[in-house]
This record gives C-alpha cells, structure tokens and sequence, in this order.
C-alpha cells in the first residue's frame, strides 16, 4: 500500500507541476471559449513530463536521477512558455525563472521533509502525504505568478530580471552540488539542507516581489511625470488663452479709437488724409492669434500653445499637419505626448539658437492607413543618444524631474497599439510615434 501511494505521489507531483506551468504561462483571463484548447495543453504537458519520467526511470540513471529530473521540469515550462504565453520573451524569461526556481525549492523540501518523516515517524504513506503536502504550494505560487502580472508593465527593470535570472541559474547549481555531495543519512545534514531550501524558497518569494514593486514603482513614477507634464501645459495653455484674450481686448479698443478717428475724417470729407490713415492701419494689423489650424480641434489647442513656446523663445516651427476631425484618443494623452516631443525640440534649439547653430524645428502629424504619424524633428550637435533602462537619459542636472520624456512619449504610443523611435543622425534628432487610431475598436 506504501509503495502504491508513494507511486502516486509521484503522480500527484507530476500533475502539480503540470498545473503550476499551466497557470503562469496563460494569458491576463481564461476564456471559457477556449477550454478545449487549455485541456489540450495541459494533457500534452502532462503526457510529457510523464513520459520523460518513464524513460528516465528505464535508464538507471542512479544519483544523477534527480538532477535530470530537475532539468526537464525545467525544459518543459520553459517549452511550454515559449508557444503558449503570449507575452515578449524577457517576461517569459522571468516568469520561468520564477517558477522553476520556487519548483525546484519545493521539490527539495519535500523530499528532506520526507526522508525525516520516514526516519523519525513511519516510512511509506506518511512519507507521500508530506511530499504531496510541500508539492501542493507550487499552485499558489504560479497563482501568485499568474495575478502580479509583469505584461501590465510597459518596461521591466533589467536589474530585477537579472537578479530572478540569476537566482534560478544559483538556484540549479545548488541542487547539483546538493545532489552530488548529499549524505542523505545524517539526519543533522538534512535539516540543515531542508532549512536552506526553506531560506532560498522566501528569498525567491521576496525577490518576485521586490521584482513587482519595482514595476508599480516605476509605473507611479512615470504617471506622476505625466500627471505634472499635463499640469504644467494645462498652467501654460491658460496663460496663453489670457494673453489671446488680453490682446483681443487691446485690438478692439484700438479699432475702436481708429474707426472713430476714421469716421470724423470721413464726416469732413478729408479724403486724402483718410486713405494714407487706412493704409498705416492696414500695413499695422495684428498678427494672428492662431498660428495653426490642423483641422482637429484638440490638436489646435496643443499644438498652438507649443508653438507659441517656440515662438516666444525666438524659435521657427515648420510644420506639415493633416489631422483627422476626430481621433478617439484622450485629450490629456495626446496633449501629453505632443508636448513631451516638442518641449525637448524647444529646449535643445534654445541651447542651439543661444551657440549660434541651426535651431528650427520641424513637426508632421498625419494618418498613415489605420495609424497617426506623429514626428518631430530638431537640429542638435550631440554625437550620440545616451541610453537609459526605460527611453533616453536626460542630459539636465536635474535627474529628479527630467529624463522622463522619452519613457512618457514610448508608454503612451504603447498604449494605443503603437511604438516610438528616438534616432540621432547628421545633427538631428528625431523623435517618431505612431498611434493605432483603431484602438478602442478592439
């Protein structure tokens, strides 16, 4: 009876194991439309794992048994990962290296668990239910796994998918050496390896953890940048409008004092004097208040606010606009990453402008099939972009508030289906964005 339970413990494992590289390599939901496509992932799982186990355990392995073991549990999700989770490969890479590393503490715990099970209580069914006990948490790790999704993020610390990467590399070297060097009949030894599993198994816990906060962390870092980005345009486009409106109420009190002058030389019949009167008016009419009209309103307001900036700083904007009456874009995102492109085109021709070198700028916005083109270009005497983990390193002292431009601009044109390019070539920099403007329609 013993022998047979032991034997579906093995059994057990097998389909705890089969289930835990199921759960994390789904996608965000399970669709109930898709059921017999799971059933027959988990099957092909399962048969494999249970007919490595079968051949392996034909070939006499001996000690290295468990070891190879270890490896193929490992090949399996990793397998498995790379045709059924639908995510890019770094957090593919992640998450298996999560989850084998966690399966292969849990598989060590258990057996040190069940070899003390069977020297100080009883050997046999005892020693399977303490196995299957330990095997049972693989499940709440991969749900774990599963609900802090890394693909909610647009960008993952290199630095933690190093140090998960790293941990799993650590983590089978220490299963070699273990299964290599073992006394598994010092009772002493095996506490101690049991507690070193148990030790590792939290630091892994902690290390996933640690690798998600890092992710919410800079994921409230970029919405807070966003967040002061819009402010600080929402600040600059009210000081606009109040210039628009102070200057219109300075042109009609000028008009009105001109037509009044006009109307006496015109009630006197001075002619003359009210033709050359006419045309020092004409040759002085104001400028425009609206320097652009794109023909969408909401680009309008954006894009007339940073060229008055330009302007203002004494800095020429070329521009090639033709934009769609409606978008469906959210007002504060397009205004978000338009002024985020623009804004740094400003800043570096000023710096330009202020040497002496070229320092207009120049911006196209148009559809381009199902997409929004968006591009903006700037002269620069800079020789190379200077990389960061998440966009472009800023070239301010300020590091606390700038430097996020770049990652702004990339995390908005990702959440609408798109992608962003920053190139640096001949002395221009160009910043390029498209947008699915079929986003919503999913």
């Amino acid at each position: 009876m013993g022998l047979r339970f032991i034997d579906a413990a093995w059994i057990l494992q097998l389909l705890l194991v089969t289930a835990s590289w199921f759960i994390v390599g789904q996608g965000k939901t399970l669709k109930t439309k898709r059921l017999w496509l799971y059933i027959r992932q988990f099957l092909l799982l399962f048969a494999g794992l249970l007919l490595a186990s079968v051949v392996m355990a034909f070939m006499n392995l001996g000690f290295a048994f468990a070891f190879t073991w270890n490896l193929v549990i490992g090949a399996a999700g990793l397998i498995f990962l790379m045709f059924a989770y639908p995510y890019p490969n770094k957090i593919r890479l992640t998450i298996w290296c999560c989850m084998y590393a966690c399966i292969l503490c849990l598989m060590e715990i258990a057996g040190c668990f069940s070899i003390l099970t069977g020297m100080f209580f009883r050997q046999g069914a005892m020693e399977g239910v303490v196995r299957v006990s330990c095997y049972v948490l693989m499940l709440p790790v991969a749900i774990y796994l599963h609900t802090r999704r890394l693909n909610r993020f647009d960008n993952i610390p290199f630095s933690g998918v190093m140090m998960i990467v790293t941990g799993a590399v650590c983590m089978v070297a220490f299963c070699v050496l273990s299964v290599w060097k073992a006394d598994m009949s010092n009772t002493e030894m095996i506490r101690w390896r049991a507690l070193t599993y148990i030790l590792i198994f939290v630091l892994m816990l902690l290390a996933i953890h640690t690798m998600y906060s890092m992710c919410q962390e800079r994921e409230r870092v970029l919405e807070l940048q966003a967040e002061r980005q819009r402010l600080i345009n929402e600040k600059e486009t009210a000081a606009l409008v109040e210039k628009n409106l102070s200057d219109l109420r300075s042109i009609r009190h000028d008009i009105k004092n001109k037509y009044a002058y006009m109307e006496i030389l015109l009630k006197e019949k001075r002619y003359e004097e009210l033709e050359t009167y006419f045309e020092e008016v004409s040759m002085k009419l104001p400028e425009g208040l609206s320097y652009v009209d794109c023909g969408n309103q909401v680009m309008n307001t954006i894009l007339n606010m940073e060229i008055s900036k330009a302007q203002t700083q004494g800095i020429s904007v070329e521009r090639q606009l033709m934009v769609p009456p409606a978008l469906g874009f959210p007002a504060d995102d397009l205004c978000s990453l338009i002024a985020n492109m623009m804004d740094n085109a400003i800043e570096e021709s000023v710096r330009m402008k202020n040497d002496g070198k070229e320092s207009d700028i120049h911006i196209e916005i148009y559809p381009k099939e199902s997409y929004l083109f968006i591009q903006c270009l700037n002269h620069t005497d800079l020789d190379k972009l200077r990389k960061a983990k998440m966009g472009l390193k800023t070239t301010k002292k300020d590091l606390i508030h700038h430097g996020f431009g770049t990652q702004i601009i990339t995390r908005l044109a990702e959440k609408y289906n798109g992608c962003a390019e920053f190139t640096l070539e001949e002395g221009k920099f160009t910043a390029k964005a498209i947008l699915d403007m079929m986003w919503n329609q999913e």
